[in-house]
């Protein structure tokens, strides 16, 4: 190989590396590099380096897929674990957080206007301004509550992550009309067992499900003696 077929290749080497993606236009970059070289060549000669740059290019191609190759994966894990950061967030900024203007703040940023949820209740669409009035009425219900994650898994668009809600009853809970009785303040505390799964959009949290442990947190505010249930429960008051 001479000087002339060194210049070519070295060309084509930063034209098919730089538009590994653009198969037609390196080729056609190559055939003009190559006829402004190989102008007053003979036949057998172009065909042979015709048949070298056609080469080049696909080696190039492939250096250049095997490179997309290793990047979509490294942003697919920096997505996935930004997803698992907003819930680890949204935990502590909004649900563990005590300041009703910061959580109101941390709301707004953490989810999507339209917000949607399905819990043990049925499904519900409570928006940003209804998720304010949660963290009131929770806030109102149960003195330091805080929510500690223990563990976070993601996988395309949604984020899973187990933890427990800490506090202590403060007020009486409403009842939920077939759903649940309402339980008087015994000041008892709370440990309750929770398990739930959103669905991440645009970087915010747009829908979620909620599994919690109910029958234990009935259990620990005295609403019956889980070991003697049906007494606690059917005895006359």
């Amino acid at each position: 190989m001479d000087i002339e077929d060194l210049t070519i290749c070295s060309t084509l080497t930063r034209k098919f590396t730089t538009h590994a993606t653009e198969p037609a236009a390196n080729l056609a970059a190559a055939d003009t590099i190559y006829c402004f070289n190989t102008r007053k060549r003979g036949i057998g000669d172009i065909a042979r380096r015709r048949l070298s740059l056609f080469l080049l290019a696909g080696l190039c191609l492939l250096l250049g897929a095997a490179s997309d190759s290793k990047i979509a994966p490294a942003n697919e894990r920096s997505r996935l674990e930004r997803n698992k950061a907003l819930v680890r967030r949204m935990h502590a900024a909004v649900w563990s957080e005590a300041n009703m203007n910061k959580a109101a703040e941390a709301i707004r940023q953490l989810y999507a206007a339209d917000f949607v949820v399905h819990d043990w209740t049925g499904d519900h669409k409570p928006g940003v301004d209804g998720l304010i009035k949660d963290w009131a009425y929770e806030r109102a219900a149960f003195l330091d509550l805080t929510e500690h994650v223990q563990a976070t898994v993601a996988e395309g668009d949604l984020v899973v992550d187990r933890f427990f809600s800490t506090g202590r009853q403060a007020r009486d809970l409403d009842p939920i009309p077939h759903h649940s009785p309402g339980i008087p303040n015994r000041g008892k505390a709370l440990h309750m067992s929770e398990m739930e799964m959103f669905r991440v959009v645009d970087g915010k949290l747009a829908e979620q499900w909620l599994f919690n442990d109910i029958w234990g947190t009935h259990a620990q505010l005295g609403l019956f003696d889980p070991d003697n249930w049906k007494a606690s429960i059917c005895a006359p008051k």
